[in-house]
């Protein structure tokens, strides 16, 4: 099994509950920490649990947003994309989530990769298509510095301009990642 582990530790998560959370919802009646923490749904609806609606606040909120994004979508497994959409080596899928580039490939070994979407030069975007192949290599289009499609510097135009510069040092920066049932999701905190 392919993976490099996205889960959060235990002290990690009691670390983010014991923020304190404002109560964005302006009545006092259910807090964002009570959402986040599962328990708003049934206070929400006044104790029914049959009704699993969130509170109308929730969805249009840019605060509440805010801290999804924080103690959530940043810190959980995300769907990105399934095996079958990359079969042959070389192919990826590039997205942005979360203000990161990032993207997954499957390698010449057909091994499925994940990597953030910059050249550790210039921090250019390698690969502007949102899916493609892009065969062997991934160069970048700024310097024509080039990485293979496992993540390891390949190529430096005028190395010997670079006193010491090893290529094994400036790889593409991993991004953690699963497969479940051909399922691939990334987590940036992991």
């Amino acid at each position: 099994r392919q993976t490099k582990t996205c889960k959060s530790s235990k002290k990690e998560e009691e670390k983010v509950m014991a923020k304190k959370i404002p109560d964005l919802s302006g009545d006092g009646k259910v807090t964002q920490k009570d959402i986040l923490m599962g328990k708003g749904v049934i206070k929400a609806n006044k104790g029914k649990s049959m009704n699993l609606s969130l509170p109308a606040w929730v969805y249009s909120n840019a605060e509440f947003f805010s801290l999804e994004k924080e103690y959530i979508f940043r810190n959980t497994p995300q769907l990105v994309c399934h095996e079958s959409d990359i079969p042959e080596p070389g192919d990826y899928e590039a997205f942005t989530f979360l203000n990161r580039d990032i993207f997954v490939i499957r390698t010449i070994a057909g091994e499925i990769r994940a990597f953030f979407n910059v050249c550790r030069h210039r921090a250019h975007r390698l690969l502007r298509e949102e899916r493609g192949n892009c065969g062997n290599r991934i160069v970048c289009p700024y310097h024509a510095w080039s990485y293979s499609n496992s993540g390891k510097l390949a190529h430096v135009p005028y190395l010997e301009e670079y006193d010491g510069m090893s290529l094994a040092d400036y790889g593409l920066i991993d991004v953690p990642f699963e497969i479940f049932q051909g399922f691939i999701f990334i987590c940036l905190e992991s």
